[in-house]
C-alpha cells in the first residue's frame, strides 16, 4: 500500500504485522533519525527504570547511618558513676584517658582535633597586649638614628 503526503509524494508504509498502513508527513518528520534525534526504539521508556537493581526506596545513605551511630547513647562508667552519653562523647572521653596515660599518638590526635575544631581565643586582656605592642613600636622609633637632610639632587 502507498499513501500520498502533503508534498504530493506517495510513500508505502508497512505495519508491525506486515500489513501496510498509512503514515502522515508529521509522523514521518517526528521519526527522523540524526544528530540529537535517536530512534524512538532506543529512547528511555516512560515509567521504566533503567537500573532495576539500584538503590531501593527508603534506603538510607552512609552519611545518615554514620550520624545515627555517632549520636547513639552508650553507658559510660566514670568515677564510679554510670551515665548515658553520645558515642562521640564516649570516644572523646576514651581519647582523653589515653592522653592522660601518656599515649603520644593520642596526644597528637587530640591536639589535631582541637586545632581543627576550636577557634583560637584572643588573650584575656587584649588592651594590655595592645599597650605593650605600642610601647615596643615607640621604643623602635626612639632608637632610630636621625635622618640627615640630604639633597637628592
Amino acid at each position: 500500500m502507498s499513501i500520498k503526503t502533503s508534498d504530493g509524494e506517495v510513500e508505502p508504509v508497512e505495519g508491525k504485522s506486515g500489513e501496510t498502513t498509512a503514515r502522515t508527513s508529521n509522523e514521518q518528520k517526528s521519526e527522523e533519525v540524526g544528530y540529537k534525534k535517536p530512534p524512538a526504539a532506543s529512547q528511555f521508556k516512560k515509567g521504566v527504570s533503567w537500573d532495576p537493581a539500584g538503590r531501593p526506596k527508603g534506603r538510607r545513605s552512609f552519611k545518615t547511618e554514620l550520624r545515627e551511630v555517632l549520636q547513639a547513647k552508650v553507658v559510660v562508667t566514670e568515677g564510679g558513676r554510670k551515665s548515658k552519653v553520645s558515642t562521640t562523647h564516649a570516644m572523646l572521653l576514651r581519647l582523653r584517658q589515653q592522653v592522660l596515660n601518656g599515649d603520644v599518638r593520642a596526644i597528637d590526635r587530640l591536639l589535631l582535633l582541637a586545632a581543627a575544631h576550636l577557634p583560637a581565643e584572643p588573650p584575656a586582656d587584649l588592651a594590655a597586649v595592645i599597650r605593650e605592642d605600642q610601647e615596643i613600636i615607640d621604643a623602635y622609633w626612639r632608637n632610630l638614628p636621625p635622618v640627615s637632610d640630604v639633597d637628592d639632587n
